[in-house]
């Protein structure tokens, strides 16, 4: 039976890490549309519209305007991404879970966020100090996986099945310090890094 809930549980993985993915980079370049992750090719141009742009997969995320299109290679790699941190959520609160039975704290969802609040402020540091070079890093990483492993929308549901009550509070709290403080101890990691990692000179 756990094995059937497994394979049933795969292709929801896949099938939402590509489409928030799609939808996060959408958002991220109607943001930034020089964050260098997509080709030239706009969906709006010169006032008119780019034909080839609205007939592309990316179709029903058209009304951002100024949004880029998406080449296969990103997409593949910010669902690889996402579909891996999806999984790696599910196995991480699960094991947090079955370590505190008695405890009516969501103690799985606070540990989760809690880590990829200190891989994001670890990896988006690292990146922005071009240790990772390499631009496929960013849809992998901080699009496809930590999207995918961490959950704002789990940690708030959570929090209201607490109730008025001290415990969600704490949740409530506890997670936005607790998660800045691990965001905060990944950067500094990362400046830690950079200083000790030797830069290419051009003569």
């Amino acid at each position: 039976m756990q094995a059937y809930y497994y394979w049933n549980f795969i292709p929801y993985c896949i099938a939402k890490s590509i489409v928030e993915g799609i939808i996060k980079v959408n958002i991220d370049l109607a943001m930034d549309p020089a964050a260098g992750l997509m080709p030239e090719t706009a969906f709006w141009a010169n006032g008119s519209y780019n034909t080839a742009g609205w007939l592309s997969l990316w179709g029903p995320f058209l009304f951002l305007r100024n949004t880029q299109t998406m080449n296969f290679m990103q997409c593949m790699l910010i669902g690889c991404g996402g579909f891996i941190g999806a999984l790696m959520r599910y196995f991480v609160g699960t094991w947090v879970t079955s370590r505190l039975p008695q405890s009516t704290f969501p103690w799985g969802t606070f540990v989760i966020n809690a880590s990829g609040s200190f891989l994001l402020g670890l990896i988006a540091t690292l990146l922005a100090e071009r240790v990772l070079q390499n631009a496929n890093w960013r849809p992998f990483i901080t699009i496809g996986f930590i999207g995918a492993y961490t959950t704002f929308s789990t940690f708030e549901y959570e929090t209201l099945q607490l109730g008025n009550s001290l415990q969600a509070l704490t949740n409530l709290v506890g997670s936005v310090i607790v998660g800045y403080g691990c965001v905060w101890v990944g950067s500094q990691l990362a400046h830690q890094i950079v200083m000790f990692t030797p830069r290419a000179t051009h003569g």
